[in-house]
């Protein structure tokens, strides 16, 4: 309301990351703000037996990267399990009642969603904020409320609430939290988990106040994020206990979901990404602080991604270039032949070309310059860091001509697909030499392991290409020209799940056998 007394319309809806992320919606011409409105086009809602929301539709992923348990436990065939509670009204509209997690099951069988007793003690005069959890009593779980507040008023705050809400909804006990606030996540939501163990420990007599309000992985001097903190939080073993030589696995009983939450958690509060075949059950906390140092310092050198490349005036300024200054010069070196162009007329959207790296050293160039100009103008090429772009100039003059952008093969990685995947998001058609190194001359090298996860996770068709180079020469007026053949292949998609080992040996089969080929055809 007080919104649209300042002429702010307002909309209402729910979502998830697993829905990309939108799930229902209000419209301005009737919005019903006691609900997050109905579905979205193409997306269906269903409500399973014991109240929780489920959603199916094309805007849901089919899963979590490399983690199949915890893909099984969140979906059921196509349906995803949001974990929260509602239902459906006559008209359509979704009602949202509270987490799946955090819902108080009474001994007679009644269920307590927190959130409606929470609004209401936050509505009281005094109270700031509330947590309202199960906790055990005499005949089972009992409603209980953690409250900031002030302690003179937090009791007539609980018997107004009370006077408001159903039998079942009673608060039977409270405690007054001794910190300004609750221990939040990354993303400040309450977490009920640390509220209930400090409740528990209370009960016993074992809790200190100061560590209630503690953020489990903040330092409560310097108020700086450490490892050990997010180690703590993510196994549940306290903080002071935790030595530099304890195991994820033995010591800590992380299993391997537990590591990649640990490794989410690094990611999303220090800003540094361990890949985690990297972080094991025999890792130690020491090297995981080693680790992070490593990645610290090579993600501080990383080379910057250039934007101006892709704009759409700099996309003229570069085919300018290429007939004005690139293609004339490789007429004097090279004389390029292109077979299999019929191949890419099936494309429709933004592809992968996979091609081998040890024909020639302008492999890049000659293949922009065979590349029919439909394509040609929405190509762009996944060049080492380390080499192409160790140099600032050399990485804006490949930038600029390639529209080239740095690809991390030892360090940072993400930051390196993360962009790769934006490129692709744009509508551009990326080049990969999986092969890595370019040995000039000699036999393709093996594919690397990372060609398939690109070419799986991309979900977009992969086109091999095969480059070869005879060593016969030109005429007398261009004694140094090179023959060279490219052969576009036919493009290949892989269905999702495909292990990237699998992936990887058709790409590298593929382009091998076109570039052998090559041979036959000059020849």
């Amino acid at each position: 309301d007080k919104w649209k007394l300042v002429g702010v319309k307002v909309l209402q809806g729910y979502g998830a990351t697993e829905a990309s992320p939108g799930i229902s919606s209000h419209t301005l011409e009737d919005p019903r703000f006691d609900s997050v409105g109905r579905p979205l086009p193409g997306v269906d809602v269903r409500i399973s037996d014991d109240g929780e929301i489920q959603i199916r539709g094309d805007n849901i992923t089919s899963g979590y990267w490399q983690a199949p348990e915890r893909t099984a436990e969140a979906f059921d065939g196509r349906w995803y399990r949001s974990g929260d509670m509602g239902f459906v009204d006559d008209e359509g509209y979704l009602h949202i009642m509270g987490r799946k997690k955090d819902m108080i099951v009474l001994a007679n069988g009644q269920n307590v969603f927190p959130e409606d007793i929470e609004v209401e003690l936050r509505s009281e005069p005094g109270v700031t904020d509330a947590a309202v959890v199960g906790m055990p009593g005499a005949s089972g779980q009992q409603v209980h409320a953690a409250l900031i507040a002030d302690p003179d008023g937090a009791a007539s705050a609980i018997t107004s609430v009370n006077r408001r809400m159903a039998e079942h909804q009673q608060v039977r006990g409270f405690t007054v939290w001794p910190e300004e606030d609750f221990p939040r996540t990354h993303t400040l939501k309450v977490k009920k988990n640390d509220v209930i163990e400090y409740l528990t420990n209370l009960a016993a007599g074992d809790a200190e106040p100061t560590e209630a309000g503690q953020s489990g992985g903040t330092s409560a001097s310097t108020g700086v994020i450490d490892v050990v903190g997010l180690v703590s939080r993510v196994s549940g073993v306290p903080a002071a206990e935790i030595s530099q030589d304890m195991t994820m696995g033995d010591d800590l009983t992380l299993d391997s979901l537990g590591r990649v939450e640990l490794l989410s958690s690094i990611e999303q509060e220090l800003g540094v990404y361990i890949d985690e075949s990297l972080l094991s059950s025999s890792t130690t906390v020491a090297e995981l602080e080693a680790m992070m140092e490593s990645q610290r310092e090579a993600t501080a050198v990383l080379p910057r991604f250039y934007k101006w490349p892709t704009t759409r005036w700099f996309v003229w300024v570069r085919e300018l270039l290429h007939h004005a200054l690139l293609f004339p010069i490789l007429v004097i070196m090279y004389k390029p032949t292109r077979y299999g162009v019929e191949n890419l007329e099936a494309l429709d959207g933004p592809s992968l070309f996979a091609v081998n790296h040890n024909a020639i050293q302008w492999d890049s160039l000659v293949l922009t310059k065979v590349t029919p100009r439909r394509w040609r103008r929405q190509l762009s090429f996944a060049a080492a860091a380390e080499v192409t772009f160790g140099k600032r100039w050399l990485g804006a003059a490949a930038a600029a001509i390639a529209n080239a952008f740095p690809l991390s093969r030892d360090t940072a990685i993400r930051a390196s697909l993360e962009h790769l995947g934006r490129m692709m998001d744009s509508g551009w058609n990326v080049v990969i030499f999986p092969e890595g190194d370019q040995q000039l001359g000699g036999p393709m090298l093996k594919f690397q392991s990372g060609t398939g996860l690109l070419c799986v996770e991309s979900n977009t068709p992969v086109v091999p290409v095969g480059l070869t180079c005879t060593k016969k020469r030109g005429s007398k007026w261009f004694p140094f020209r090179e023959h060279v053949t490219v052969q576009f292949g036919k493009p290949i998609t892989f269905a999702p799940g495909t292990s990237y080992e699998e992936a990887t040996r058709t790409i590298e089969s593929a382009v091998r056998e076109l570039h052998l080929s090559g041979h036959e055809i000059v020849s």
